[in-house]
């Protein structure tokens, strides 16, 4: 029978149904034949047609793509910096300079931005703080603000009459609005309200038996879904405590309540709140009583979709998440009576700043994955396996042996320019730029998924805001040893030696930019910031034959760069461009990419092809884009 099938295959089902999702966006017609195929080939029975099934409710849209038509909306979710409204299946990020209030209803001047989504090798998951908006509005379009009497609104309203000091944590608690920078998953993503069932059963341990406290809690869960508008994680406790009811085994139960969360939720499947519990379940299943194995692989996936392992947090997952909900409960007291609780949030927040103190920075998603596989495997049979495997990992994480070979990376900042040169095991770290202002995530995203701590030496190749305009935050971030923004003739850092082709000192910041040149891996490589044709023409009177393998185009690709004696001279093979999506310039230019095509150079385009990555592997060059384009690379 299928049904039978099903059951005994659920937590399978569940497996293939998030692999679908997660390939979806890039290739979801492969995808979808290809799990298919699968079950149908494994089972040879009708249980297919209710895969199919479940692969047609994912695909429901829950959110328009299309150009919005509306000039209003309700408020569904808020922080300091925005705020998602809604007006049926439209979401509109709003940039606003405030907490809107929630459920307003919000009029605003439809002069809609498209949003410029990430795209990267480390980015995937950064989509989900968008909440399926896909047009853009500013807090000054905003005409008219009608607040709603509901439960929500009173509570903000009943916090703004807080001292200021406690209220960020009592929206951060009650209402899960984000203020300020603060970085803890387990206050984004809802785990205070999810510890609030744990918080209220630990209390209620020691003085109700356990069948009535199933009963409370499992009313607990009920109210609230319903408060919170049925958020993925305290949604996803009601379907354990419901699937407690029935006699199903642990994986049934497992597996019946991901692939639920899997339908209902396709577009939240990236965030700590459904990875973190799903492995903890699912790791329960096979590894009942090797509490390691099971840190291991919840490190894995917290340093697979957010590029960093917190190993203290994720060992004290579930003490951190009653404090989270104990928390909840102190939230009422100031909210209720005007009582400063702020003690214990400010020591809360100590506790948890020093356990992050101990982040590693990387992503697992390396060349050294295979490495550890192969440790993993060697270490099958020891007694302590699951002690070694983690220990293992945290060393591989901390060294930066997921990414172990040399390599020169063109991140996509949209309108900008950022390249990282990193040495083998992370030895030395150059950076090119910064890109502007508004790229910031992708630069720090793909810094902490190459698991870099600091940077040895970044060039600023000159002052325009799309190459410097995160200079300040990456020093600060990332320890910054040396920072050059003047010419130079030539200089080392670590085993490698850049030399400045551009000796220009005029008014015009572009002229002068730095044009670096160096030599790695026995690629050549020539970055020309943002120099223009009287720049280039000079470097190639000074420097008649200047071959390169790479080629950066100069100001992403416009027509007043990349000149025809210049590329007579380079003679590159392969330019990469770095611009933006939905740049006003139009980048890169009609006259310059007729230029590449009339001498057969080919270009990669960040626009296009997101994340640009020449890897120096022992025996090749491998370049690799976030887009998933491979090719080798040899010196010309």
């Amino acid at each position: 029978m299928s049904l039978t099938t099903v059951r005994e295959n659920i937590l399978l089902l569940a497996v293939i149904l998030f692999l679908y999702v997660c390939s979806a966006d890039r290739f979801p017609y492969t995808a979808a034949a290809a799990v298919i195929c699968y079950w149908h080939l494994r089972f040879h029975d009708t249980s297919t047609i209710i895969l199919v099934l479940c692969l047609l409710l994912v695909n429901i849209p829950r959110a328009s793509k299309g150009f919005p038509r509306t000039n209003h909306g309700k408020v569904l979710y808020a922080s300091e910096r925005s705020a998602v409204i809604a007006d049926g299946m439209t979401r509109i990020m709003v940039y606003a300079d405030r907490i809107l209030p929630l459920d307003a209803e919000i009029s605003f001047v439809p002069r809609f931005q498209k949003i410029e989504f990430p795209s990267g090798f480390f980015s995937g998951a950064d989509r989900y703080s968008f909440k399926g908006a896909y047009y853009s509005i500013s807090s000054d379009q905003i005409t008219y603000i009608q607040e709603r009497k509901t439960l929500k609104a009173w509570i903000q309203k009943r916090i703004a009459g807080c001292d200021e000091a406690i209220q960020p944590y009592l929206y951060r608690s009650l209402l899960n609005i984000k203020t300020g920078e603060e970085d803890s998953f387990l206050t984004e993503n809802g785990f205070s309200i999810s510890g609030i069932t744990a918080a209220a059963a630990f209390l209620m341990r020691y003085f109700i038996v356990e069948e009535k406290r199933k009963k409370i809690l499992l009313g607990i869960s009920i109210l609230l879904c319903l408060f919170y508008r049925f958020p993925l994680l305290p949604f996803l406790s009601l379907i354990y405590r419901l699937l407690e009811k029935l006699h199903l085994s642990t994986s049934e139960r497992t597996g019946c309540a991901l692939t639920a969360v899997i339908i209902l939720y396709p577009g939240q499947l990236m965030t700590a709140s459904f990875l973190i519990p799903a492995v903890f379940r699912l790791c329960t299943c096979f590894q009942e009583k090797d509490r390691y194995m099971i840190w291991t692989a919840s490190m894995m996936t917290g340093s697979l979709f957010f590029h960093y392992m917190d190993p203290l947090r994720m060992i004290l997952f579930n003490g951190i998440r009653t404090v989270c909900g104990f928390l909840w409960f102190i939230s009422w007291i100031p909210v209720l009576t005007g009582i400063s609780v702020l003690p214990a949030f400010l020591a809360a927040d100590g506790f948890l700043a020093f356990l992050t103190s101990f982040r590693f920075p990387g992503s697992v998603l390396g060349f050294g994955l295979v490495f550890f596989a192969v440790l993993l495997y060697t270490f099958r049979n020891l007694k302590h396996q699951g002690i070694v495997s983690l220990c293992a990992l945290l060393l591989f994480q901390y060294f930066g042996l997921f990414h172990p070979f040399a390599e020169v990376s063109f991140i996509n900042v949209g309108q900008g320019d950022s390249i990282l040169i990193r040495l083998p095991l992370n030895r030395e770290n150059i950076l090119i730029d910064t890109g502007k202002p508004s790229a910031w995530n992708a630069v720090d995203t793909f810094l902490k998924g190459k698991a870099v701590h600091r940077i040895d030496t970044m060039f600023i190749t000159h002052s325009d805001s799309d190459h410097s305009g995160n200079a300040e935050q990456i020093s600060r971030n990332y320890h910054v040893r040396r920072i050059v923004t003047e010419h130079f003739h030539e200089t080392d850092t670590g085993c490698l030696r850049l030399y400045d082709l551009n000796d220009l000192k005029t008014d015009d910041e572009n002229r002068n930019s730095l044009v670096l040149y160096f030599r790695m891996g026995g690629l050549r490589f020539l970055m020309t910031g943002d120099a223009d044709t009287f720049a280039e023409e000079r470097i190639v009177h000074s420097w008649p034959s200047l071959p390169a393998d790479i080629l950066k185009l100069s100001h992403h690709g416009s027509k007043t760069g990349s000149c025809d004696a210049f590329l007579d001279a380079v003679r590159p093979s392969l330019a990469v461009v770095s611009a933006g999506s939905y740049s006003i310039y139009h980048h890169p230019s009609e006259e310059t990419v007729q230029r590449l095509l009339k001498r057969h150079i080919p270009y990669l385009n960040t626009k296009t092809e997101g994340d640009i990555s020449i890897i120096f592997l022992p025996f090749m060059n491998l370049l690799i884009t976030s887009s998933g384009k491979i090719a080798i690379m040899r010196p010309s």
